[in-house]
């Protein structure tokens, strides 16, 4: 029977392996297995700590010790591999033999069978993938020291293995699978805090290299809040390389306002968006316009912690133009067909009506002229009866060559103003940033008479500028003054005004009268070709508004209008702004 002596030594011996197994994980911190460095260490480190087991063993009698050095000799072998083992295992054997005695060739062969059954485990378990767990470190601990017992019985000299396996047998069998469970579950946490510190250093790294080389924009941001706790602005944390390359700004240790002078001020709002990204904390997709630097931006927006977020971006300028020009070919080509059907309408009506009047107009002076020619052919007639007679052929005559030279002229109009939008679209435009101040200026000074004749009170404000032809734009501003010239109210003084504003990256100018107005059912209808709403009351061709319509689309611009009968109007001309940066003088474009 063992000895409650037994259990106190065992245990006291077996206390190593918890230092065994801090001192392992130190090491294994700075110098890590996978460097032959690390294993070799670890050999002298599990070597040592058997060694000094041995020099405090539980001595049986003369010459015959037992001691921990087969669980830290089974997890060596486990743990750390061929290398480790060899260098341990060596360490152990030489001082075993150097200590003789009658168990010395035995505690070699333990030692031997430890390292097999060790090295056997590793390669079946592969504990560096998957640590081992309580219940397989159980089950090693029961194999190496049934081993150690079989060895224990069948090579001790002098018949000494059957009473030695009777005395240890139980308390063995009790505590050194349970210290082979305590030491193998801290070096197998070990190894798997060593596979999640390494994991999550390859995703850092992964990372890193991503957010330094990688070709998307990058920030981290943290939420500014006024007293109120309304967001106000919002920090740089951190930006990549490729931040500073798609905006054209380093905004680190930056405010967004400081970075970006006037964005509180975008409509795209901003700080706003982000902010609600912070408070509830939803991932957000948008395409988005700054008007800071002109670019179109693809943006994810993301929380990662209370306050700060993250935003991930992308350049589409060039893809947003190519929808734009791709729109406006669009535009252009519906554009193009109206006009063409309105020209097919022309020809097949409007210069039809002329054409049945000179016909039938040609026929009355025919029949007059066979009346005409009849009186002549009577040889009694006299010159009396002559003048009588030919009067009303005459009068006839007159009165239908009258009517063919306005048909003629109403025939010349048209094809005149057929004519002339034909060179409108098709004169070549020179795009240029244009000073709508100055270009106004002249326009307005070019029709200054007519202004000062109709007692109108015009105002014009400050415009921004805008990108286009100056001849074409000033033709829109000449035509649409025009308009608003014409149908003033006469019943009370007539008032126009010129405004505009940047809104979403484009200029749009307004210009607002109060004359006679335009009733809803003829809003869609006065930018036709040579539709004229008070064709008895009005002069022209009923063409300026559509050139107004089809400059400003051949220039990437719309026209609009609202207007009440009785009220006055508003004509929204629409051009692209300029940007902060135009990277040529102007570009000529031909069509």
């Amino acid at each position: 029977m063992s000895s409650p002596g037994v259990y106190l030594d065992l245990v006291l011996n077996l206390t190593l392996l918890v230092a065994l197994s801090i001192v392992s994980g130190f090491i294994e911190k700075r110098v890590p297995r996978h460097f032959r460095t690390g294993q070799l260490m670890q050999g002298l480190l599990f070597g040592a700590t058997a060694v000094i087991g041995m020099m405090r063993p539980l001595t049986l009698m003369p010459g015959l010790i037992i001691d921990g050095r087969s669980v830290m000799i089974s997890l060596c072998a486990l743990f750390f591999g061929p290398l480790s083992i060899a260098v341990a295992a060596t360490l152990t054997i030489a001082y075993r033999i150097f200590l003789g005695g009658s168990g010395a060739i035995t505690g070699a062969l333990v030692t031997l069978s430890s390292v097999a059954i060790g090295l056997l485990a590793r390669y079946r378990s592969k504990p560096e993938q998957r640590p081992p767990s309580a219940v397989g470190l159980y089950l090693l601990g029961i194999i190496v020291h049934l081993a150690m017992l079989a060895l224990l019985l069948f090579t001790l000299p002098g018949g000494a293995g059957l009473g030695t396996v009777k005395h240890i047998a139980l308390p063995v069998m009790l505590l050194y699978p349970l210290a082979m469970i305590l030491a193998g579950k801290i070096l197998s946490d070990q190894v798997e805090a060593e596979r999640v510190v390494g994991a999550l250093q390859e995703a850092d790294w992964k990372f890193q290299a991503l957010f330094e080389k990688g070709p998307i924009g990058v920030a981290y941001h943290e939420m500014i809040y006024d007293k109120a706790g309304k967001a106000v602005d919002y920090r740089f944390l951190d930006a990549n390389a490729s931040y500073l390359e798609l905006t054209g700004v380093d905004p680190r240790e930056q405010t967004v306002r400081e970075a970006f002078p006037g964005i509180e001020n975008d409509p795209a709002d901003w700080i706003g968006t982000f902010a609600e990204v912070v408070r509830t904390g939803e991932q957000k997709r948008f395409e988005q316009y700054l008007q800071f630097n002109g670019r179109w931006y693809d943006c994810v927006a993301y929380r990662y912690k209370l306050g700060q977020f993250v935003v991930a971006f992308n350049n589409i300028t060039e893809r947003k133009q190519a929808e734009q020009a791709l729109a406006q070919s669009n535009a252009q080509l519906k554009s193009k067909n109206r006009e063409l059907e309105q020209v097919v309408y022309v020809a097949s009506h409007d210069l039809r009506s002329p054409l049945v009047n000179i016909d039938g107009y040609s026929k009355e002076m025919a029949y007059a002229l066979d009346d005409l020619t009849g009186a002549f052919s009577v040889e009694s007639t006299s010159v009396e009866d002559l003048k009588r007679v030919a009067a009303t052929p005459l009068r006839e005559m007159s009165e239908s060559l009258g009517y063919i030279r306005k048909s003629a002229a109403q025939m010349d109009a048209l094809l005149s103003g057929l004519l002339k939008l034909s060179r409108s679209g098709r004169a070549a435009l020179t795009i240029v940033p244009l000073d709508m101040d100055k270009l106004t200026e002249q326009v307005v000074s070019a029709i200054e008479f007519q202004i000062k004749e109709a007692g109108v009170d015009l105002v014009v404000e400050t415009l921004p500028p805008c990108m286009g032809d100056e001849v074409q734009v000033g033709q829109v501003f000449s035509n649409l003054l025009g308009n608003a010239l014409k149908f003033l109210d006469q019943a009370r003084p007539g008032k126009i005004r010129m405004s505009g504003a940047i809104e979403d990256g484009r200029a749009v100018y307004c210009v607002e009268d109060n004359g006679i107005g335009i009733a809803a059912a003829h809003q869609s209808n006065i930018f036709e070709v040579f539709h004229r709403l008070n064709p008895e009351k009005s002069t022209g061709e009923g063409l300026g508004l559509a050139i107004v319509r089809q400059v400003l689309g051949r220039l990437g611009g719309e026209v609009r209008v609202e207007s009440k009968l009785g009220v006055g109007s508003r004509f929204y001309a629409i051009l692209p702004a300029v940007r902060e940066k135009v990277q040529n003088e102007g570009r000529t474009v031909h069509e």
